[in-house]
């Protein structure tokens, strides 16, 4: 008979097989929306919609409840106009919905980004995503296009979509200048994700180890500190329940289109980048999250089978000791009553057939000395 913990694997790969390996919408009409109504610019828009033709692209114009009807992904690309609280509703009524996926571009905290940053985290909190833009930049001294800023950073997905998000990558992408990720606890402070993350959480983009936390305006970072270093992440995506239905939130430091040199560039400053095909990637992923959240759910329930059944273990294992020291104990006293009963043995030999004995010798020796005496006498 299998154990759980094959049959919980078995079903992991199962899964995982029934996966898509390109087209994730099956002949299916879906609709990609791109925010254009917030200030972003539309650099290399035309180069995305032009390639990715398996989806029908809707550019919002004037942003409200009926131009996010249908859709199933929409792309926020650096707004610099921020959000009024109707059309926050409207963002908020259709992810609602359920089966939604939304991707939230910023920016770094350089010039006016710290607006964007703010527009940015206003969006996430209303969308229930604990993903923040921390209020910093990120550099790289070392893996760069000819400057810090311009960060040439690596695709290095956590599971459940390392693979399908690695499809077709072999090079980094760009980071012109971006912002770095952080998340809100439940005591409402900030942390960096590169230690931890939450659940339902993967981090997607990270600088190389020589990533640079860099601080250009204020208000300072709520998460990381300025000279910090190490592979920063600057793209994830988060799993949000949304009543018994699920969507899904992709916040960036940089845009896939509409930056100052977007994600999909493809050559920068003389340095090959795999843009287009992570772009592509990416937007594979977000129309088939609920697959991926489906495997994560999975496999969470896998990681907390192995810890109960390592805990289970421990409380045997501790139960087992346990029971070793009082059968070491119960032979101990076994050897102490084994040991009185011998001694008692022997003093009930002293104390009874030893005094019986040791009565006749006293006896043989007054009767010889009695007989002698009467001998004597005669």
């Amino acid at each position: 008979m299998m154990s759980p913990k094959r049959i919980a694997l078995l079903l992991l790969l199962l899964t995982t097989a029934a996966l898509p390996a390109s087209t994730p919408v099956g002949g299916e009409h879906v609709i990609v929306a791109v925010d254009l109504s917030h200030g972003e610019s539309d650099k290399y828009l035309n180069f995305i919609t032009g390639n990715i033709t398996f989806v029908e692209w809707r550019t919002i114009k004037e942003f409200n409840s009926a131009s996010l009807s249908g859709a199933k992904l929409l792309l926020i690309g650096q707004p610099t106009v921020a959000f009024t609280p109707d059309e926050i509703s409207a963002l908020k009524s259709w992810f609602l919905e359920g089966g939604k996926a939304v991707w939230i571009a910023a920016d770094s905290d350089y010039g006016p980004g710290v607006g964007y940053q703010d527009t940015a985290n206003g969006l996430l909190e209303a969308l229930g995503s604990r993903l923040r833009l921390d209020l910093c930049s990120a550099e790289d001294p070392v893996q760069n296009a000819k400057a810090s800023y311009r960060v040439v950073a690596n695709v290095d997905p956590d599971e459940p979509v390392r693979s399908d998000l690695l499809v077709g990558i072999s090079k980094p992408v760009l980071y012109h200048g971006p912002g770095v990720l952080a998340y809100v606890k439940p005591d409402g402070s900030w942390a960096s994700l590169e230690a931890e993350k939450p659940e339902n959480v993967v981090r997607i983009v990270r600088t190389s180890p020589n990533g640079k936390i860099v601080e250009n305006n204020p208000p300072a970072a709520k998460a990381h500190t300025a000279g910090q270093s190490g592979s920063l992440v600057l793209n994830a995506a988060e799993f949000v329940k949304v009543g018994d239905k699920i969507g899904l939130v992709i916040a960036s430091g940089e845009s896939p289109y509409g930056d100052y040199e977007p994600t999909w560039s493809s050559v920068y400053y003389g340095v090959d980048l795999d843009g287009p095909t992570f772009v592509t990637n990416m937007i594979n992923f977000a129309l088939k999250f609920e697959t991926y959240y489906r495997i994560m759910e999975l496999q969470n329930n896998i990681s907390k089978l192995n810890a109960e059944l390592t805990a289970s273990k421990s409380k045997i294992d501790e139960l087992s000791s346990k029971l070793k020291t009082q059968e070491d104990k119960a032979k101990t006293l076994e050897a102490r009553v084994s040991s009185l009963e011998v001694e008692r043995t022997n003093n009930l030999y002293m104390g009874l057939g030893g005094g019986v004995v040791v009565g006749l010798i006293i006896g043989a020796a007054i009767a010889y000395f009695a007989t002698r005496k009467k001998g004597r006498e005669t």
